[in-house]
């Protein structure tokens, strides 16, 4: 409730998995309207007893536009994008724990 007390627009609180003790992969695959093409990545691996990493990706590749500009003769309104993610999360001790992350 503290979030944003003094500003304007408030808070946006992103929490992302930190990587765990054992290997995990997961991937989605999917195709849709227009030619629309996404898929999500996500693999997490231990590095020794007191580090973990974990890297993240999503993309969508949309082939055909929704829409047709006549003048130009090309079709219009493609939504193309990507993302990429990681983080290290180090515990040298029981009471310390350091994570480096980026978008």
């Amino acid at each position: 409730t503290l979030f944003g007390r003094n500003a304007v627009g408030g808070l946006i609180r992103i929490i992302t998995r930190d990587p765990g003790d054992h290997t995990v992969f997961n991937a989605v695959a999917g195709y849709g309207n227009y030619d629309t093409v996404t898929g999500q990545a996500y693999l997490s691996t231990p590095l020794g007893e007191k580090a973990g990493w974990d890297i993240a990706f999503n993309g969508q590749h949309q082939g055909k536009g929704w829409a047709y500009n006549p003048t130009l003769n090309e079709r219009t309104r493609k939504d193309n994008h990507w993302g990429l993610r990681s983080k290290l999360v180090l515990k040298p001790t029981d009471t310390l724990k350091i994570t480096l992350a980026g978008d």
